[in-house]
């Protein structure tokens, strides 16, 4: 089972629809995966939570958009902007194809 970790700031405009289209997709996928909502509680809080902007989900420790995404976006308290969005979303929201593809991908159980 994968372990996903779903990052956000309370004023974020673009948190709720995000979690709900990565709850839609886990509910499609029939994964059983369990999601921790961590809400970054300010910009001092960073560079603990690697956090590179609201809303961001990491799935068994990897962003959504790689690994490499921490080293180009570095970390902030800003909005996220996803290079695939949802059509119909901000680009605050990922595109589910893109979460599905992150969901399919094998376990690492040594990270």
């Amino acid at each position: 089972m994968h372990n996903i970790e779903f990052l956000y700031f309370r004023d974020c405009p673009s948190h709720k629809a995000a979690l709900a289209l990565l709850q839609r997709v886990l509910d499609e996928e029939k994964t059983g995966a369990n999601v921790v909502q961590v809400e970054v509680p300010g910009p001092e809080a960073v560079e603990e939570h690697k956090f590179v902007g609201s809303p961001s989900i990491r799935i068994d420790g990897v962003d959504l958009e790689g690994e490499e995404a921490e080293a180009s976006m570095g970390y902030g308290w800003c909005c996220r902007q996803y290079a695939q969005s949802e059509p119909g979303q901000s680009r605050g929201v990922p595109a589910a194809e893109l979460i599905r593809k992150r969901l399919r991908e094998p376990i690492d159980n040594n990270k």
